[in-house]
């Protein structure tokens, strides 16, 4: 059985109530409290369809790279695990459809819109872009005077038009 990469049994357990996730699991009517989330093959065959459904709109989006996604810390790293957590949710959800359609259907939107932003490569972790860091900075880049000056334009050149005036 595969084991996800990014996230753990943890991470869903730390974003989502486990008595939910303990009800979602089990498949009689014995009681899912007594079912260990964190060591659960259904749990983790949740988290690695919704790691490989990300992945592949990752890839789609064409913004990030593997070393990129093994680079991330702090808040992108939670905010990427959250939503593969989410994602999984709606894994673990339609297990039950029937149970509770209108959670099932917030949680597809939801995961509808997170797949659309990361396929069309929209911004959703930062993963070190300069760009976005220096965004907002004003930028004060020109030539100077006598740059200026020497660009021979065609102003310049034709002498038809009157000579500049200098303040």
């Amino acid at each position: 059985m595969p084991t996800p990469t990014y996230v753990t049994a943890t991470d869903l357990i730390d974003t989502f109530d486990e008595r939910d996730i303990q009800q979602l699991v089990v498949d009689d009517n014995s009681d899912g409290s007594a079912v260990d989330v964190s060591d659960n093959q259904r749990v983790d065959k949740a988290l690695c369809a919704a790691e490989g459904e990300v992945i592949a709109a990752l890839r789609k989006g064409g913004r990030y790279e593997a070393a990129q996604l093994a680079a991330l810390e702090g808040s992108d790293l939670e905010w990427f695990k959250r939503i593969i957590c989410e994602i999984a949710m709606v894994h673990l959800f339609r297990r039950r459809a029937t149970s509770n359609p209108d959670v099932l259907q917030f949680y597809e939107n939801i995961r509808k819109g997170c797949i659309k932003d990361l396929q069309d490569g929209n911004s959703v972790i930062t993963a070190d872009e300069p760009a976005a860091t220096n965004a907002g900075e004003v930028s004060s880049e020109g030539p100077s005077i006598a740059e200026w000056n020497n660009l021979n334009l065609w102003r310049d050149r034709a002498h038809y038009f009157p000579s500049r005036r200098y303040p």
